[in-house]
């Protein structure tokens, strides 16, 4: 079990963190952006963007939009939700990936009002088209409008968010500071990133003195990051990784331990036989051979089991391991020549730590005090010390992975019970994308939705409903953010905000803690807001009937900024998930003047609808889907669940390391206490000829047996503080995963603690139970 979870996490690692990245040479290419807090690389401005040319030592700059958004594609004779993604032709001549088939972007289809193209993922192509070259001869009618197919990504596209992409252009003349772009560039040979960074500051500083942009604290610093590790960090497992290596270290640990314990014990049972052969002449070599034949079969029987269980085990993980673990989409997890290699290779070696016990077994012990005992075996003083101190160090290790299982298992309930400031437990959301085709332009997409309000509202047990830009906790990991600036002056800078609709706080079971709600008539919420306690917190003044105001103007000059009244104070919401903090956020209305902020937003936002009904909201889908084709028939709704639903989803990532934890602890425990078990029955046959002389005196079988569970209980205590220790030590890394609960947890210590305890007894009761039995006749008989 230790090789197989050895093999398990090896396989992982080297899939999710070692797995080649097919960009050639992709040390040349780098990500440039805004330094962000993290100190990686964020987003550039179109205009910041055009002003790249030129750049010293760099070849060529493309970019991409910031994250995919949603877009309907009518497939047969229905209508899907895909992930899109705009890139320029540019972009893709930075990866230098030729295409699965077909062709990227040309020159025409890169500039503005060039010819409709896209571009389809390579599982798109496979899903879709069954791996047909045929495809590139067929459009898709996306939002209405047909895109001829022009090419298929390769399967090793790092990329794989996005079904199908589009070319991104930019306009020449474009001024806007509105929007955030990746960019990534092709640099130099020899050229280092620190050379590139101070360029790209540069450039970039003068444009920001030119357009004063300082007066918004907005992208004082820039940086050149190598792309390599923006995409590997885009993974998210190096920190889950480490815990599963260091479970799976502390696994071999055990079996190492239990290995040289079986070794020792062997070569205790065949002590007087050594002792005769030693003495006689016999090399150390010899006297080894039967443990090493022995220990050569654990090996490579070993080795096949723990193959064996790897590669089932690999398989169920690849069912349900989250795809943005691994980078490449060819690199999932698989038994490999290189894992066989690995596990035969881990096999001997633990082979060869055990023969050293008993090699030092041999060597040290003094064949008279052997010969003089007459032939019983059983432990000597040195040997039952040392199975007692292997048995200590086995009880630490489990305790060490034991105590992390416990608060892994606290941190999923407290995440699980958290509050999320708000009670959906009767609603269910969906979202839709308006095409900008057939809704051009806000008025046009809230006359539609305010439509889908009404016709959903008519439903029998529908109580209320609304929409926005988002829903908090939705996993999307994208909320739209602004500056704000206060009536002093002062800068309140990317502010995660809304745009919603009447009903939406109905709909969410959201609490307005002062002031008042929206109205039901959009008219009656121009130019009013309301924003989360967290923010007034955060600014420590009394906010309700002040004004924030939206730096329209710091977008385009042209604009007027628009200041808003807070006519309310919202209960804080986690907006990002259960285990994060609640940010400060404002909510504000759809109304005529937000005409521009929606259409800053809406490439990349859907629109959410939130239907709060009486009873189970589940048995309410299919009723919504049908409202959602009446009012807007080509348009695919995607998500359609309970809130119950999104919050659990939140927690898929932090169940499924949960479950893993588990297991390695589980098996921890288990091995743990066989070694225990190994230790105690040899010890106890060991002294079977004490146990005979004191029942002969006297003793009565429950003090024989409380002798051996004495026994077991120094080990396995010492074990339990010592392993506490270690845990305690490493506590600062521990609590970087935990929620609701410290390293120290005094619950977690208790239960690991019994359960512990409790499976000593369990090992020790059989050997108790059997020195309990000592008949002391024959025990005397033996000496």
């Amino acid at each position: 079990m230790g090789v197989a979870a050895c093999i398990v996490v090896f396989t992982l690692v080297k899939a999710s963190l070692f797995a080649p990245i097919a960009v050639p040479q992709i040390d040349r290419v780098v990500k440039l952006g805004s330094l962000e807090q993290g100190d990686y690389a964020g987003g550039l401005a179109p205009i910041q963007v055009i002003n790249l040319g030129k750049l010293p030592s760099v070849r060529q700059v493309g970019a991409a939009t910031p994250a995919v958004s949603s877009v309907t594609v009518q497939n047969a004779d229905r209508a899907i939700m895909v992930a899109s993604w705009h890139v320029s032709k540019e972009f893709l001549d930075v990866l230098r990936m030729p295409m699965q088939i077909g062709r990227g972007f040309n020159e025409n289809e890169n500039k503005p009002n060039g010819p409709q193209a896209a571009l389809i993922s390579h599982g798109y192509w496979q899903q879709h088209f069954a791996g047909n070259s045929s495809a590139l001869n067929k459009s898709l009618l996306v939002n209405g409008v047909s895109i001829p197919i022009v090419g298929v990504l390769p399967l090793e596209f790092p990329y794989k968010n996005a079904d199908i992409i589009f070319p991104l252009t930019f306009d020449s003349s474009n001024t806007s500071w509105s929007g955030s772009f990746n960019v990534i560039a092709r640099v130099d040979n020899n050229v280092s990133y620190e050379m590139i960074s101070s360029a790209l500051y540069s450039r970039l500083h003068s444009l920001d003195v030119e357009h004063k942009r300082e007066s918004l604290g907005k992208y004082h610093h820039y940086i050149a990051q190598p792309l390599e590790s923006v995409l590997r960090a885009e993974t998210r497992t190096s920190t889950i990784m480490t815990i599963f290596a260091g479970c799976a270290a502390v696994l071999l640990l055990i079996v190492l331990i239990n290995l040289s314990n079986l070794s020792l014990l062997r070569i205790v049972a065949h002590n007087h036989d050594s002792a005769v052969r030693r003495a006689l002449g016999a090399p150390i070599f010899r006297l080894l051979l039967p443990t090493v034949a022995e220990q050569f079969l654990v090996a490579v029987f070993g080795c096949i089991l723990g193959l064996s269980l790897a590669w089932v085990s690999l398989k169920l993980a690849n069912n349900v391991l989250p795809s943005y673990w691994f980078i490449s989409a060819s690199s999932r997890p698989e038994i490999s020549l290189l894992s066989v290699l690995f596990a035969f290779v881990l096999s001997l070696f633990v082979v060869a730590i055990a023969l050293a016990f008993g090699w030092w077994r041999i060597r040290f012990t003094s064949m008279k005090d052997v010969l003089v005992s007459g032939g019983r075996t059983g432990n000597d003083r040195k040997s039952g010390k040392l199975g007692s101190l292997l048995v200590t160090i086995q009880a630490a290790l489990a305790t060490v992975l034991l105590l992390v299982a416990a608060l892994s298992a606290r941190t999923y309930w407290n995440s699980s019970q958290v509050d999320y400031g708000f009670d959906g437990e009767h609603s269910l959301a969906f979202h839709i994308k308006p095409d900008r085709g057939t809704y051009p332009d806000q008025e046009a997409v809230m006359i539609m939705a305010d439509g889908m309000v009404t016709r959903l509202e008519s439903v029998a047990g529908v109580m209320r409903v609304g929409y926005g830009t988002n829903i908090p906790a939705s996993g999307t990991d994208h909320n739209d953010t602004a500056p704000f600036l206060m009536d002093n002056g002062s800068v309140l800078d990317s502010i995660t905000a809304y745009l919603v609709s009447p009903g939406y706080f109905e709909s969410l079971g959201m609490e307005i803690q002062q002031g008042r709600e929206f109205d039901r008539g959009h008219s009656t919420n121009t130019d009013t807001i309301i924003i989360t306690e967290e923010l007034e917190k955060h600014i420590q003044t009394s906010m309700l009937g002040q004004k924030l105001t939206l730096p329209y103007n710091s977008v385009n000059s042209a604009w007027e900024n628009l200041p808003l009244s807070i006519r309310g104070i919202a209960k804080g919401v986690r907006a990002y998930g259960p285990n994060r903090q609640k940010p400060p956020i404002v909510w504000i209305p759809f109304m005529a003047n937000t005409e521009k902020l929606y259409n800053l937003w809406r490439d990349s936002d859907s629109l959410w609808f939130i239907v709060k009904v009486h009873g189970d909201p589940a048995s309410f889908k299919d009723e919504v889907l049908d409202a959602a084709n009446d009012i807007a028939p080509t348009l695919s709704v995607g998500r359609l669940e309970p809130i119950s639903e999104y919050q659990a989803l939140n927690l898929y990532t932090q169940r499924l390391n949960l479950v893993l934890i588990l297991v390695f602890s589980g098996v921890a425990l288990s091995l743990s206490s066989i070694g225990m078990y190994s230790v105690m029955a040899v010890s106890v046959a060991g002294r079977k000829h004490e146990f005979g002389v004191r029942a002969a005196l006297g003793a009565k079988p429950s003090r024989l047996m409380i002798d051996v569970f004495k026994s077991g209980g120094i080990s396995l205590g010492i074990g339990l503080i010592v392993g506490l220790i270690v845990a305690a030590t490493v506590s600062k890394f521990i609590e970087r995963f935990l929620y609701g609960v410290s390293a120290a947890d005094p619950y977690s210590i208790v239960i690991i603690v019994a359960v512990l305890i409790l499976s000593g007894l369990i090992a020790c009761l059989a050997p108790a139970m059997r020195a309990a039995r000592t008949r002391p006749m024959q025990s005397l008989r033996m000496d």
